[in-house]
């Protein structure tokens, strides 16, 4: 069984989802808050691992992320949560490309 927090919290994720769920998509949130589960699934890991590519390479090919963002969204999902991460995360990469040279990058190692 998991370990219960000792403290109230809930993610602004879950907060939002809870607003409009019914009763007992409710309860199982508040249950999931108390007492998370121990391993979660990195739901950007996909994007992150890009991202951390991309600035490693020099900012010098932006045709890698464009790729996997036209693979993400041609992906077949297994479920409901492999096409949202789908979405989510090629979302993440777009947003990323539009700005990501307003960034002051030259410090990072």
């Amino acid at each position: 069984m998991p370990d219960e927090r000792d403290e109230p919290r809930i993610s602004l994720n879950q907060l939002t989802e809870y607003l409009v769920s019914d009763a007992s998509r409710r309860k199982r949130i508040i249950e999931q808050q108390k007492r998370p589960t121990s391993f979660q699934v990195s739901y950007y890991q996909p994007a992150q691992a890009a991202i951390q590519r991309f600035i490693a390479n020099g900012l010098s090919n932006e045709d890698s992320l464009v790729s996997l963002i036209d693979r993400l969204y041609s992906r077949t999902p297994t479920s409901d949560f492999d096409e949202n991460r789908n979405e989510s995360n090629a979302e993440a990469l777009a947003s990323f490309l539009e700005f990501y040279e307003e960034i002051d990058l030259n410090e990072l190692r």
